[in-house]
């Protein structure tokens, strides 16, 4: 066999998806980018691309209780942790996947598939005979994916920073041309968010610069003949609300000494506390302080959360649980000169319209120019990128199709496409062999 057919024979298969894979199923997760935010007067191309090339869930996809960032993606693609940082009573210890806490920094502990053993979808495809690659994820288990091959970019919060995102961009579409599953993380628009709120222009400025970005990585995978192969799944973790100035719960000021307790823990809003007549006098000094002042919170015993929440983790969720109503945020330490004026943030009911995200499916799979009223649920992704990636061996999981099933085109895949191609291939090669 000639050399350089053999060069060209060893290029494609490197360049190709495993058989049965030329479908490509890329999930971008733009944090914080909540539903309403998608309109032609801020992100004019997103929206020309919602309306004309997608089927575009007009109001948004629902997010889970509690509204934050580790507990949402987990929901994404699996399930089992309940915020950004929690105290497990079984493990007795913290899980903090953002150092939010202070103390020891435990964000590679944090990683690990004992907080979670059910595989992660890009697990799940790894298993199944496919490739994946995984962008700044803001929450998973590394350790398995890497080891079973994943391609596993870590975490990169990059608050306000958009320096990372042309090389992320190379990144994505390098994968796009040998994987059949990408995953892409970028942390705003909710560091703007948090940091400056809705008013005073910040906002605008960075969902411009995501309209570009977004625009740009649509046009380059055209140029590349990826875009008619792959099926975007074009996402959030949660919304956003307006902070009302000096309503901050502040809960180390409000508990004091009790808040130094050794048998004290904090998270997400929960508390914890393993003495039951503690975590009573907590309870009634936070219901007190809050009535006090009329601030916009509601406080439960564990056995009070609102069941609609599907929250409660024996082992994880707190002792007592703080709901931020419109216009709170809980912070369980606050420097004694916070000001909350300018910021906007989230953890609120799921229920609430303010905390729904954005939701976008276009490709191959997908119907276009298509607008539902439907609201599903991020849980529902999972079983959408099971389908859409042939997985049918998965774990237990809530989600649903219900809702999603309406955006799936008719059109039969046609999966078999790189099969195809590397046979005529091989045949080709067998022939200049036989010469």
């Amino acid at each position: 066999m000639p050399p350089f057919f053999l060069a060209f024979l060893l290029h494609f298969s490197l360049s190709t998806p495993v058989a049965g894979h030329d479908r490509r199923v890329l999930l971008i997760s733009l944090d914080g980018f909540r539903h309403d935010l998608l309109n032609a007067t801020l992100v004019p191309r997103l929206h020309k691309f919602a309306s004309e090339r997608s089927s575009w869930f007009v109001n948004g996809v629902k997010s889970q209780m509690l509204t934050v960032t580790a507990s949402n993606h987990m929901s994404i693609d699996e399930h089992g942790i309940v915020g950004n940082y929690f105290w497990d009573r079984t493990k007795q210890e913290m899980y903090d996947k953002f150092h939010i806490a202070g103390g020891p920094d435990i964000r590679k502990q944090s990683e690990l598939s004992e907080w979670n053993p059910i595989d992660p979808i890009w697990l799940l495809n790894q298993n199944n005979g496919g490739r994946s690659t995984v962008i700044n994820w803001p929450a998973g288990d590394y350790q398995r994916s890497e080891a079973a091959g994943v391609k596993m970019t870590r975490y990169r919060a990059g608050f306000g920073d958009t320096t990372g995102w042309p090389s992320e961009q190379t990144k994505v579409l390098e994968a796009l041309e040998t994987d059949n599953l990408v995953i892409w993380y970028i942390a705003e628009p909710d560091s703007i968010l948090h940091g400056n709120g809705f008013e005073g222009g910040k906002i605008q400025e960075i969902l411009g610069k995501l309209d570009v970005l977004f625009d740009d990585l649509i046009e380059k995978m055209e140029e590349k003949g990826l875009l008619s192969r792959t099926d975007i799944i074009l996402t959030a973790d949660h919304g956003h609300i307006q902070v009302q100035p000096n309503k901050t719960l502040c809960v180390n000021n409000i508990l004091g000494e009790l808040a130094n307790d050794s048998q004290y823990h904090a998270g997400d809003s929960n508390i914890y506390h393993s003495d039951p007549a503690k975590v009573q006098e907590i309870y009634e000094k936070l219901k007190a302080a809050i009535a006090a002042d009329g601030l916009p919170y509601k406080v439960y015993l564990q056995k009070d959360v609102p069941s609609s929440w599907h929250y409660v983790n024996a082992a994880r969720t707190g002792d007592i649980v703080i709901e931020p109503l419109p216009g709170g945020q809980v912070k369980m330490k606050c420097a004694s000169n916070y000001d909350d004026s300018h910021t906007s943030t989230h953890g609120q009911d799921p229920n609430l319209k303010d905390m729904r995200a954005l939701l976008v499916l276009s490709g191959p799979s997908f119907k276009t120019a298509e607008k539902f009223s439907d609201i599903p649920e991020n849980i529902d992704l999972f079983p959408l990128m099971l389908r859409l990636l042939g997985i049918e061996k998965a774990p237990h999981h809530n989600g649903a199709l219900a809702h999603l099933n309406k955006a799936l085109s008719k059109k039969k895949p046609d999966s078999n496409a790189a099969v195809g191609i590397i046979i005529t291939i091989l045949s080709v090669a067998l022939v200049i062999i036989g010469q």
